[in-house]
């Protein structure tokens, strides 16, 4: 609110959080005198943010047909459909307050309608400006956001005298107007903006989601004389319903039909065999599924042909072997016969057992059992008197020299097994066995944690860094976090205790803010006295993809630059260009965003 020259406040008061809507976010709108005198509207917006029934934000105000603006902070609480609040603070004044000068304090009383999303009541500035009416609205979308592809569409957003965009740099409007009818095969963006008293708000994407029809095709065989979802004969048969979304299913069906087969069989088996689970001669008729899946009739002709029996009695010695046969016992083999069908011979084998001896021996190495020193198991033959093997069977263990490596980390002043200090350390010890045991150690101290974030550093508006507190077993940041790194956001003193199983350790750092804001000057004066002498891009800080160029009166290109650091001393190939006004250009990305500025510069000597 301007003091004698605006009629309008710079404070008001609406509600955040009423009966669960969150009305968070960019409003727009207009301020004027409540009564007495003529009215002057002011354009005007909110930024909010919400926690529960407190209101946080700014409220910005401008002088009509001017740049003039003023900034303040913005706080409240809400009761019912009903926010309190106060201003009080500047955060921005432009131009400085002379001539002009805004009110620096200001209260009102808001009420929210969720209907059309607006904003209305009165705010007060006392010995200021008075008394005052406030609107505002925000721009939502109020109508269903998901589509058929290829249906009418038809979208409606709150706000006032609302323009539509396919871009999000609003260089084509393709519409006006609250609701936008449109036809639409694919899910489309739209950046919309709403406009009051000559300003446009920041764009608002509206994103119209595009369902495509399903389609299913099922490829699938059916035997003669059955049918499938209605149909019975081969072919392509396509259908269409409607989904649960409300789109369009199709359904495409490649039926082919398969027949039935007969088949005839002759065969012949032995007696005691089976063919298809037939055993006696006969002729037999059975149905059967095919490899389809159809009727497949099979009529078989078997003939049964009988068998040939012969029995032989043997002895041998164990270890030897009778037609392939080790063990005693009776066997019954079968051979084919000259007619094809089994020949069956029955075995009674009688086998003598060999005399066996088994002995379980340990010895270290180097030693010698019965002519043996490596481990192992060793037969060795005799002949007894039933003329048969006297076998006996030597198990010689070898007791190696035991070898154990063992790799341990103690802390910084602790003991292990007699030692300190970190190495590697071999001992030799006598087991129970008699034989050498050998242990290696591998030792590894520990000391306490130590942790250091590094030196203070600087931090750009909306940028961030990252603190890394190195690698230990747990970690506990001035928030509560647990990760071994931390993300900062904002300026202040970041602290981390970190901890090993040698104890904990602390540091902390401190993050100031900088200005980062991208500046051009208005003029240079390239006189070479060390000041001012170039003109190029200030605080151009974190940019990428950077372009500047330069034309005179004429637009001749005099200097041309990608490189943000360079700037133009005011000459053209070496020569110094006259006292005057030069344009430029510049673009550049900041933050994953394309900017683009121009303007004039004066090149005084």
């Amino acid at each position: 609110m301007l003091n004698s020259l605006s009629l309008s406040v710079l404070i008001l008061v609406f509600p955040l959080l009423v009966s669960g809507q969150n009305l968070q976010g960019y409003w727009q709108g207009v301020s004027y005198q409540a009564s007495g005198g003529p009215s002057t509207y002011y354009p005007a917006s909110l930024n909010l943010t919400q926690n529960g029934k407190t209101v946080k934000g700014s409220y910005t105000e401008q002088n009509p047909g001017t740049s003039i603006y003023a900034i303040l902070n913005l706080t409240g609480e809400v009761s019912g459909s009903l926010l309190t609040c106060e201003m009080n603070g500047f955060i921005r004044e432009d131009p400085l307050p002379f001539p002009y000068y805004w009110c620096p304090y200001a209260t009102g009383s808001w009420t929210y309608d969720s209907v059309t999303q607006t904003l209305k009541g009165p705010g007060n500035s006392p010995g200021c400006a008075g008394r005052l009416s406030m609107e505002f609205w925000r721009l939502m979308l109020i109508s269903d956001s998901v589509f058929c592809a290829g249906s009418l569409v038809k979208a409606t957003v709150t706000g006032q005298n609302i323009k539509w965009y396919t871009d999000s740099t609003l260089t084509n409007a393709v519409f006006s107007g609250n609701t936008i009818t449109t036809t639409l095969n694919k899910t489309t963006v739209f950046y919309v903006t709403q406009n009051h008293y000559n300003t446009e708000s920041p764009p608002i994407p509206v994103r119209l989601i595009a369902r495509s029809a399903s389609r299913t095709t099922i490829d699938t065989s059916i035997c003669e004389g059955t049918s499938l979802l209605g149909y019975s004969q081969p072919g392509t048969y396509t259908d269409t319903f409607t989904a649960v979304n409300g789109c369009d299913s199709i359904r495409v069906l490649r039926l082919k039909l398969l027949p039935r087969y007969i088949d005839t069989l002759r065969q012949t088996i032995c007696e005691g065999g089976s063919f298809l689970g037939h055993t006696n001669t006969g002729i037999y008729r059975d149905t059967l599924t095919s490899s389809t899946g159809c009727d497949s009739i099979r009529v078989l002709l078997l003939t049964v042909n009988a068998r040939i029996y012969q029995t032989i009695q043997e002895t041998i010695c164990e270890g030897t072997n009778y037609q392939g046969y080790l063990t005693g016992g009776t066997y019954r083999d079968t051979f084919p016969s000259v007619t094809g069908c089994d020949s069956i011979r029955t075995l009674q084998l009688t086998v003598l057992p060999i005399s066996r001896t088994t002995i379980e021996k340990t010895i270290c190495a180097g030693s010698i059992y019965e002519g043996y020193s490596q481990a192992g198991n060793y037969l060795d033959t005799f002949t007894s008197s039933n003329g048969c093997d006297s076998i006996r069977t030597i198990h010689l263990t070898v007791l190696p020299m035991l070898y154990t490596i063992i790799d341990q980390t103690i802390c910084e002043g602790e003991f292990y097994q007699g030692y300190n200090h970190s190495g590697e350390y071999v001992d030799t010890f006598n087991t129970l066995t008699g034989c050498d045991s050998i242990r290696k150690l591998t030792l590894k101290v520990t000391g306490k944690p130590v942790i250091t974030l590094g030196q203070d550093q600087q931090l750009c508006e909306d940028d961030s860094l990252v603190l890394f507190a190195g690698q230990f077993s747990n970690y506990h940041w001035q928030d509560g976090s647990t990760l071994n790194t931390f993300v900062v956001h904002s300026p202040g003193i970041y602290s981390v205790t970190v901890e090993n199983a040698c104890g904990i350790a602390k540091d902390e750092i401190t993050i100031t803010g900088r200005a980062c804001s991208v500046y051009f000057p208005g003029a240079f004066t390239p006189n070479k006295d060390g000041k001012n002498d170039v003109f190029r891009v200030l605080q151009g800080y974190n940019l990428q993809d950077f372009h500047l160029s330069v034309y005179d009166r004429w637009g001749k290109l005099v200097f041309e630059s990608a490189n943000v650091t360079k700037g133009w001393d005011g000459t053209l190939l070496g020569v110094s260009q006259p006292e005057g006004t030069y344009v430029w250009f510049s673009t550049y990305k900041k933050s994953g965003m394309l900017n683009m500025q121009k303007g004039t510069v004066l090149l005084m000597r």
